[in-house]
């Protein structure tokens, strides 16, 4: 596919068989993640897959911030893979939100790569990525470690449809 089609027809993934990514396509997608824009190579990068155990634990979380225990169970324990990228803290405010945008491509980067391989994926920062217990199940310091987002990754069940986009000229500005 080439990339002006990849771009375009890359959609948030809301519901995934069970299916797992295999590894090996985890792996490179993770690594094309590493060749975000990175100002000052600071390689902010860590990125967290879990196993059975840890899946289930952090499902118990998931119930315990969201309740309706049978649906968000299943999605946290069953559905395709979950990665977790979590940034390195930096004590300079502007390098800290220097690599927040260099973890935001990192996460287009593993998405596109994910979908050109039939594979869909969605970046979800809701209150479980905010948890202590959260850190504890990945085993990292929230004080050295922020967690961005959860990363779903699998084979969709549908594809979604790509919503209408806004004209460019809404957000275009020319200064003579």
């Amino acid at each position: 596919m080439d990339i002006d089609q990849l771009i375009r027809e890359r959609r948030t993934v809301h519901s995934y068989t069970d299916e797992k990514v295999p590894s090996d396509l985890i792996n490179q997608g993770l690594e094309l993640a590493t060749y975000a824009p990175n100002h000052k190579l600071t390689f902010p990068f860590l990125f967290i897959t879990l196993g059975t155990e840890a899946r289930k634990k952090i499902a118990d979380i998931a119930v315990e911030l969201k309740g309706n225990k049978e649906i968000i169970r299943k999605k946290f324990e069953d559905q395709g893979t979950l990665i977790f990228f979590t940034q390195k803290i930096s004590k300079d405010e502007f390098t800290r939100k220097e690599d927040f945008a260099t973890m935001a491509c990192a996460i287009q980067n593993f998405s596109l790569f994910l979908w050109d391989r039939g594979y869909g994926s969605k970046w979800s920062s809701g209150g479980i990525i905010r948890a202590a217990s959260t850190y504890e199940v990945l085993g990292i310091d929230s004080d050295e470690y922020e967690i961005v987002g959860m990363v779903w990754a699998g084979k969709f069940k549908s594809q979604p449809k790509m919503p209408e986009r806004p004209n460019l000229n809404q957000f275009m500005k020319v200064v003579p």
